[in-house]
């Protein structure tokens, strides 16, 4: 089935932001009733290294008009980071669904293979229409890792994972935003655990590596048991995981 940019991406924006103005009246009525002051919430970090919540809010506003904009061809309108009150910031979120309402679906659709350019402090780079859509989403919505914070978060060296981050990039399953950090290429249930073993799994001579030796007992049952492990791997995608918190075993595969 074809995608449709616009359905995918104007209506889940405006969906999204509407949700976030009932956020920030409650938080607002909330605020009020037990006489807190507005500045406390408005600045509040759910951890130490986030961003506060109306910087959270502006970014929000930014990457929906931002993608919607880059999407249609034209000039992503500028905000002023100046919002200082929860009335400024719904009035600046309102703003931004106004203007995502005011494009239709021939702006949008038929852009999957539309080059998009984003400016980054290392050099422009570019992505197809649906990759860089499915990727934006993506990061609006979900927790955002950077190549460092993973690295971290695995106890390994950042140049280990450097490595396998060009590796998913050049098969199009994972992109990098504007802010450095990782976001799937695709949608997440069409990105099977296959997929990626495969674009890991690179040939890159090693001259320090000696030549195996062949014993093929051992190389046929290794075959078998990997076209074992691979056709488990290749009926389940990211989306699965996601619902199935203990991915497939490679013992259970092979038997």
């Amino acid at each position: 089935m074809q995608i449709s940019m616009y359905r995918a991406s104007v209506p889940v924006f405006v969906r999204a932001l509407r949700n976030l103005v009932a956020i920030l009246k409650k938080a607002e009525a909330n605020a009020a009733e037990r006489k807190i002051d507005p500045a406390v919430l408005l600045n509040y970090r759910l951890a130490p290294d986030m961003f506060a919540l109306t910087r959270q809010v502006q970014i929000a506003t930014d990457m929906a008009k931002g993608c919607v904009s880059r999407l249609a061809g034209v000039e992503i309108p500028s905000y002023e980071d100046k919002e200082a009150t929860f009335g400024e910031l719904i009035a600046r979120v309102e703003r931004c669904i106004a203007y995502l309402e005011r494009f239709n679906p021939a702006q949008i659709d038929g852009t999957e293979d539309k080059t998009i350019v984003l400016k980054r402090p290392t050099g422009d780079v570019s992505y197809p229409g649906l990759q860089y859509l499915l990727g934006e989403r993506f990061v609006a919505g979900g927790p955002r890792w950077k190549v460092s914070d993973l690295a971290d978060h695995m106890d390994v060296p950042a140049s280990v994972l450097d490595g396998e981050q060009s590796l998913l990039e050049d098969r199009g399953l994972v992109l990098t935003a504007e802010d450095d950090t990782v976001a799937p290429g695709r949608d997440l249930g069409s990105i099977t655990l296959a997929e990626i073993l495969d674009a890991i799994r690179h040939e890159t001579p090693n001259p320090r590596r000696p030549e195996p030796r062949q014993l093929p007992p051992a190389d046929n049952a290794a075959s078998l048991a990997d076209d074992a492990i691979r056709a488990s791997l290749s009926q389940t995608t990211l989306r699965d995981l996601l619902r199935d918190p203990e991915p497939p075993r490679a013992a259970e595969a092979v038997g």
